[in-house]
């Protein structure tokens, strides 16, 4: 009988409002890992998913951490952490490899060369660093391919990749930040990928889908088919923004307006009339989103909708708003959610720390790959092969 293994994961998604941690104990035997610790504190130093603040950040992170090993009885010092914000920004690319091989079989050095080469085909992108390079399409002599590529004989190798890049001076603060806390990171992921993984479903990314997240300041989306993320945005405009409308509209300030956002508001307001505020801010974001959408070719046309997340999803009328502008299903409830932490999680807006937790172990099966593994064969598909795209 193999020897049952148990690694503590952690993820820590860093928001401008709030940072969120989750704990997990993975056994090697069990598919997901059991949830140990879940912590919301206050966020501080962050604007627009940019640190404006590092000393405050750090506070913030710290007692975010110190909540999170109280609660697992152990000291946190391995994590994943998300990154979003408007700094974060899929870019289509394209390459091509000849065969090398004198039986003309594709081997993985040559899907290694046509990677290469579609990274080096965006060109180099000032300040951002490229932290995914995702493979959407294979072609073998012109011709697509749907299954597993290796082995099989032809003369080019062709593919059509997503690569997500960043700001390269955000990331290197951040490592300086959980350096000086004497936390070692595991990996820097997407956000908006990390949450796809436990949000969305296997059918939902293959029927395809939409995931978007509206943030305190910024709002993203990312939108799959056949398994596979076709684009991946951000948007300067989150919440905060309709709590800033709210206040200039109706003469109040921003701290009675986030209590009338939320439907907390203890004196007499025109309900009517922040409602019309709302949904005014919320028709530009999902228009934002919808336009997107258009320059895949998908408005209107993902079979399985789209899922809300993230604080401005709260707000009654954003399911409502979001079905008229995009026209597909919407929803605000993640069954897979509910699924994959056995119903110790059902607030989505967790999705991004437990995706991360997700991908902190090493690989030990189909149910406990580590975050290389992990997203080649999640995010990839067919190409179950190709097991790296983190730099």
């Amino acid at each position: 009988m193999p020897r049952t293994r148990t690694t503590i994961v952690t993820g820590i998604d860093i928001g401008t409002s709030h940072i969120k941690v989750i704990v997990g104990e993975r056994i090697s035997t069990e598919a997901y890992p059991q949830i140990r610790a879940s912590v919301t504190v206050e966020s501080f130093g962050m604007r627009r998913g940019y640190i404006e603040s590092a000393p405050e950040l750090i506070k913030s992170i710290e007692r975010a951490l110190i909540l999170a090993s109280k609660q697992v009885g152990i000291d946190i010092r391995r994590v994943v952490i998300g990154v979003h914000g408007t700094g974060l920004t899929g870019i289509a690319g394209s390459g091509h490899a000849i065969i090398t091989r004198a039986d003309s079989q594709v081997t993985t050095l040559d899907t290694n060369k046509a990677l290469q080469n579609a990274e080096d085909g965006i060109g180099e992108q000032k300040n951002q660093k490229l932290i995914h390079t995702i493979p959407q399409k294979w072609k073998l002599d012109g011709k697509e391919i749907a299954t597993k590529i290796i082995g099989l004989t032809g003369t080019k190798l062709e593919l059509k990749t997503l690569c997500v890049t960043y700001p390269e001076q955000q990331i290197q603060e951040l490592l300086s930040i959980f350096e000086s806390l004497g936390i070692d990171v595991d990996d820097v992921v997407a956000s908006p990928l990390a949450a796809s993984l436990c949000l969305l479903s296997k059918k939902q990314r293959i029927a395809g889908s939409c995931l978007i997240d509206i943030g305190a300041d910024v709002s993203t989306c990312v939108v799959y088919e056949n398994f596979v993320p076709l684009i991946i945005h951000s948007f300067p405009i989150g919440s905060n923004d309709i709590t800033h409308d709210i206040a200039l509209g109706l003469k109040v300030s921003l701290e009675d307006a986030e209590c009338m956002k939320r439907g907390t508001f203890e004196g007499t307001v025109s309900k009517r009339k922040v409602d019309e505020i709302i949904k005014a801010r919320l028709i530009d974001i999902f228009e934002l989103i919808d336009t997107q959408l258009k320059k895949v070719h998908r408005s209107g046309l993902l079979p399985a909708g789209a899922l809300l997340t993230g604080g401005g999803s709260s707000q009654k009328i954003a399911e409502e708003v979001a079905k008229n502008i995009l026209r597909i299903p919407v929803t605000s409830e993640s069954a897979e959610l509910v699924h994959t932490t056995k119903s110790k999680l059902k607030d989505t807006m967790y999705g991004v720390a437990f995706g991360l937790a997700l991908l902190t172990n090493e690989s030990q099966g189909d149910g406990a790959r580590g975050v290389r593994e992990t997203l080649a064969q999640s995010l990839r598909s067919v190409i179950t092969f190709f097991k790296q795209f983190l730099p």
